[in-house]
């Protein structure tokens, strides 16, 4: 595999456990092959994947060189380039009581790696704090944290998601509430 991926396009992608590198099952790998990955907890983390015109590459171990072996840049490029993604792509429809959110068929549910997102451009759509679903990776919805509906209609739909089993580029069956800046499950913490 080239080095020859510019990592400074790379974004930033929530993924459960190790990556699946070429649509096949998941593999481990070490050293320079290993994707660069940051953990989230709850067995998500955070790759970095850029889209080489064919495909999503994920950024490897031996592509950090470009950046001075520095992760934390990558961490921030990664951000930087899934905000600037979501303000020429994002768009947020009103179903019932919840909020869809639509981006690009990849990063929908990345897009809660985005702290300025939720504390700013989504804030006043749900003023008491959002409870989010992302059953898979092209899959984000949230409503207001007081809205019993829009709650009972976040399950709903994360249910028929996975009615068939694992759905493809699952993530989680969780709901999501927000508190300091970070998600956390509901069935793990009391919310108040």
């Amino acid at each position: 595999m080239s080095n020859m991926l510019n990592v400074r396009e790379a974004i930033a992608c929530i993924k459960v456990g190790a990556p699946d590198m070429d649509g096949g099952a998941a593999l481990h790998l070490n050293g320079d092959d290993a994707p660069v990955l940051t953990p989230l907890g709850a067995n998500m983390n955070i790759a970095y994947l850029v889209d080489d015109g064919a495909s999503l590459v994920y950024v490897q171990a031996r592509h950090l060189d470009q950046l001075d072996g520095r992760r934390d840049r990558l961490a921030r490029l990664g951000l930087r380039n899934l905000m600037k993604l979501a303000g020429e792509r994002m768009k947020v429809r009103t179903y019932n009581n919840i909020y869809a959110v639509f981006l690009d068929g990849h990063f929908e549910a990345s897009l809660t790696l985005l702290n300025e997102l939720w504390d700013e451009t989504l804030a006043g759509m749900v003023p008491n704090g959002p409870i989010v679903a992302m059953p898979t990776r092209d899959v984000l919805a949230f409503c207001d944290a007081e809205s019993r509906q829009g709650i009972a209609e976040l399950q709903d739909m994360v249910a028929r998601v996975w009615r068939d089993g694992t759905p493809d580029h699952a993530l989680s069956r969780d709901l999501f509430y927000r508190t300091e800046q970070r998600w956390k499950t509901m069935r793990s913490a009391s919310m108040r």
